[in-house]
């Protein structure tokens, strides 16, 4: 569960930080479709993954700026950030903060807890209910 986690943060935090780079360099003339995923980029995501499950604690902070045009033209940039905190083998805290959203992700080893301040909203769900419910 912790590494499903883990892996899903990690995930989009790759993927998010991809999507600001994809937006601002220029794309390459004439790329194969077959190439599109570069095997160096996934070798250099595994072996990142292999070093990070050696570690008892690590922490890992991103910052992503993106920008939208408007149909006039006009240019809007937004900026989010994360913070993901692992104490293996079973906690893990997020912090996401924008402009316009703040939320906070914890894991004990037991229960996920989402609070988001801003809307005044707090969801839990235990590990152990959900095994209950995958068991019937």
């Amino acid at each position: 569960m912790v590494r499903k986690i883990l892996a899903l943060g990690l995930l989009a935090m790759s993927l998010a930080a991809a999507s600001a780079l994809a937006q601002t360099t220029p794309a390459p003339a004439a790329q194969p479709a077959a190439n599109a995923v570069d095997p160096a980029s996934i070798q250099a995501l595994k072996d990142m993954g292999a070093f990070l499950q050696t570690l008892k604690r690590f922490g890992v902070s991103t910052e992503v700026t993106g920008e939208k045009v408007l149909a006039d033209g006009q240019k809007l940039q937004h900026t989010a950030t994360a913070d993901l905190d692992v104490a293996r083998p079973n906690k893990i805290r997020v912090l996401m903060k924008s402009a316009r959203n703040e939320r906070k992700l914890t894991y004990d080893g037991k229960t996920v807890s989402l609070y988001t301040p801003a809307q005044k909203v707090y969801g839990r769900s235990s590990s152990t209910a959900r095994s209950a419910r995958s068991s019937t």
